[in-house]
């Protein structure tokens, strides 16, 4: 067996050259009767990278991983030659039962409601626990450059946005109606009456760019048919509930105003569904 590990955020790696010069250098690197396991992270920094990967993919004798920040890993062309011959795999922040099992048991005193509550205002990145030990402020700061990377990284940079301006209006219209009914119209028409004039097409591809870069979820609605199928009202869910605190810079504690038509042992039950949730 052999292993071979390439990071191309490395400033190292420029020296290699091409994708053809990097594909010849690991592939004379290669272990003839033996299987090589290769791991390329972040190859999309390299020009026609999906070469390089479609190239190594085939050989009998590598079994290759493909690790990066964002899903353009796997859209167009490459997405084409690999199609039906990849396993995806999306690493994302803690889930609640996650959370509960391994961060918030940590203070035996908080209860699961307790455990819930914390988890709905501050999420569930590891790192961000780390962070706060030292302060809340370092914590915040720590999800706040997370969270600018992901933006300024995986879309501005990958779409060419020039209008950053009118595309955080969106980010904080998106984030501020998390879990409410919302759609490209809608959302245009409403930046419209506050002076801000971006067509629904623009809106719709900039929510893609959120969805593709594993800061929304998009739930289309549920049990609809025939022309109902066509209509783009959808709600989004944010990957991780922190984004939203430090993106709007507002008290998040309303978030766990639970409704209050549930009762003590009603509430409790809500939060054991979610833990039996896995």
């Amino acid at each position: 067996m052999q292993i071979q590990f390439y990071n191309f955020e490395d400033p190292d790696m420029y020296t290699i050259g091409n994708w053809k010069e990097i594909y010849d250098y690991i592939k004379i690197r290669l272990i003839s009767d033996k299987m090589n396991y290769i791991f390329l992270d972040e190859v999309q920094h390299i020009d026609v990278f999906q070469r390089l990967v479609d190239g190594l993919y085939i050989k009998k004798n590598v079994d290759l991983y493909i690790t990066g920040s964002n899903a353009y890993l796997l859209s167009g062309e490459l997405a084409t030659l690999l199609t039906g011959r990849y396993i995806e795999t999306s690493i994302l922040p803690l889930q609640f039962v996650e959370y509960h099992e391994n961060i918030a048991a940590k203070s035996p005193n908080l209860s699961k409601m307790e455990s819930l509550a914390e988890f709905v205002m501050e999420g569930g990145v590891p790192e961000y626990y780390t962070q706060k030990k030292i302060s809340q402020k370092q914590a915040d700061d720590f999800m706040k450059s997370v969270l600018q990377t992901i933006i300024e990284k995986d879309i501005f940079a990958r779409l060419k946005i020039k209008n950053k301006h009118d595309f955080n209006k969106i980010i904080d219209f998106v984030f501020d109606s998390v879990g409410s009914f919302v759609s490209p119209r809608s959302i245009s028409d409403t930046l419209r009456t506050h002076g801000t004039v971006i067509d629904k097409e623009a809106v719709a591809k900039y929510l893609d760019s959120l969805c593709d870069a594993f800061l929304l979820y998009k739930a289309s609605r549920y049990e609809i048919k025939g022309k109902g199928l066509l209509q783009t009202l959808n709600k989004y869910d944010l990957v991780d509930p922190c984004f939203r605190k430090v993106w709007l810079r507002r008290d998040m504690r309303k978030d766990i105003d639970f409704n209050p038509v549930y009762n003590g042992i009603r509430k409790l039950n809500v939060v054991d569904w979610l833990l039996s949730k896995h």
